[in-house]
C-alpha cells in the first residue's frame, strides 16, 4: 500500500501523528487493528487538541475519519461500518456549542465503542469455543487477533489442542500465531506453506481471519487464502472463517481490483539476489477474494453462519 501525505495532519497532537505515521507504513493491517488504531488516535485527538472552538475539532475528527476510510477502509467495509454511529451524531451536533461538549460527546463514544466491542468478542469467542469443543488439531493461516481470542477461549475447555501453524509467508503471519500460541498452551507445528496440503488431512478444522463479506458469502483476506481454502475442500475439512458481523458489506463491490494494493517478494528477501528488476515481476496482490462455495460456515458474535446468509443476519441484529 502507497504511503499517503499526513500533511494535513501537521498541527495535530502529537500523539495523533505517532499512531498516524505507524498506519501509514505499515503495510496490510488486520481490519481489528484498524479500528482500534482508529479509536486511539480519536481518543488522543479529544484529549490533547489545540482547537478552540468546536466547528475546528469537529473539522479535525472529520479529516480523521475520511483518511481511515479512503486509505484502511478502501478494501475493508467495517472500517466504515464502525464509524457510522460516530457520523450520525455529528450530523445531530450544533457545532455553535462549546468546544468541552464535543469533546464530551467523542469520549462518550469511544467508551461506548470499546464497551461493545469488548461484548460482541467476548460472544463470538464463547461461541466459536463451544462449536470448536472436541477439535484436537486445528489450521491456522495468517495471523488474526479474533482467531487467536476464540482459541484461547477453547484452550479453557480443553486438555490438548494442537495447532498447524503455516508460515504465511506473504504477510509473516505465522510468527505471531506461534508466540502466542505458545503462551496459552497449545502444542504447536510450525509449517512452510508448501507443506499445507501435506498437513490438512489430519486437521479437524481451518479457522481463519476476516476483511470483509460480501451478500454472496465470499469474503476478502490476506492472499494465500483461497489456496488453504481449496485445499480444505479438497480434503473434505471444515473451513470456517472467524469474524465479527460488523464486517458485513450490503453495497461494496466484490469484483474490486485487488491487485491494486500491492506487496513485493523482494521485502521477503534476506539476501543480495541481484536481477534485472526492469525483466522481473516481484510485486504480488496482497489481498484475495474467497468464494462463499468454499467456506463451510462463519463463527460469529451471533453463532455459526451459513456464507449466503451471513449479510442478511448480521443487517438484521445491527437494525
Amino acid at each position: 500500500m502507497e504511503n499517503q501525505s499526513l500533511e494535513q495532519f501537521v498541527s495535530f497532537p502529537d500523539g495523533v501523528r505517532v499512531i498516524l505515521d505507524k498506519v501509514n507504513k505499515s503495510g496490510p493491517l488486520g481490519t481489528s487493528a484498524v479500528v482500534g488504531l482508529f479509536v486511539d488516535c480519536l481518543l488522543a485527538l479529544t484529549e490533547d487538541s489545540s482547537a478552540q472552538s468546536s466547528r475546528e475539532l469537529f473539522c479535525e475528527v472529520v479529516d480523521l475519519m475520511d483518511y481511515f476510510d479512503s486509505t484502511r477502509g478502501r478494501y475493508s467495509v467495517a472500517v466504515e461500518n464502525s464509524f457510522r454511529s460516530l457520523r450520525a451524531r455529528l450530523n445531530d451536533f450544533n457545532q455553535s456549542r462549546e468546544v468541552q461538549v464535543l469533546q464530551e460527546l467523542l469520549s462518550g463514544w469511544v467508551n461506548v465503542v470499546q464497551k461493545d466491542r469488548q461484548r460482541r468478542l467476548s460472544m463470538l469467542n464463547s461461541k466459536g469455543a463451544r462449536h470448536l469443543l472436541g477439535s484436537e488439531k486445528v489450521f491456522l493461516y495468517d495471523y488474526s487477533s479474533t482467531v487467536m481470542g476464540v482459541v484461547y477461549e477453547l484452550m479453557k475447555h480443553t486438555s490438548t489442542l494442537e495447532v498447524i501453524v503455516s508460515e504465511s509467508r506473504t504477510a509473516d503471519g505465522g510468527k505471531p500465531i506461534v508466540e502466542e500460541a505458545i503462551k496459552i498452551g497449545c502444542d504447536v507445528s510450525y509449517i512452510p506453506d508448501a507443506a499445507i496440503s501435506q498437513v490438512m488431512k489430519g486437521c479437524n478444522v481451518v479457522l481463519v481471519g476476516v476483511e470483509t463479506v460480501f451478500p454472496s458469502g465470499a469474503f476478502t483476506n490476506t492472499v494465500g487464502t483461497l489456496g488453504v481454502a481449496i485445499c480444505a475442500q479438497y480434503f473434505g475439512v471444515p473451513f470456517v472463517p472467524v469474524t465479527e458481523t460488523l464486517k458485513a458489506s450490503n453495497d461494496m463491490d466484490e469484483n474490486l481490483d485487488y491487485g491494486s494494493v500491492q506487496k513485493d517478494l523482494v521485502d521477503l528477501l534476506n539476501n543480495n539476489w541481484e536481477f534485472n528488476k526492469e525483466r522481473v515481476v516481484t510485486c504480488y496482490p496482497a489481498i484475495e477474494l474467497i468464494p462463499g462455495a468454499l467456506v463451510t460456515s462463519y463463527i460469529t458474535e451471533h453463532g455459526n453462519i451459513n456464507p449466503d446468509e451471513f449479510c442478511d443476519m448480521a443487517q438484521l441484529n445491527e437494525g
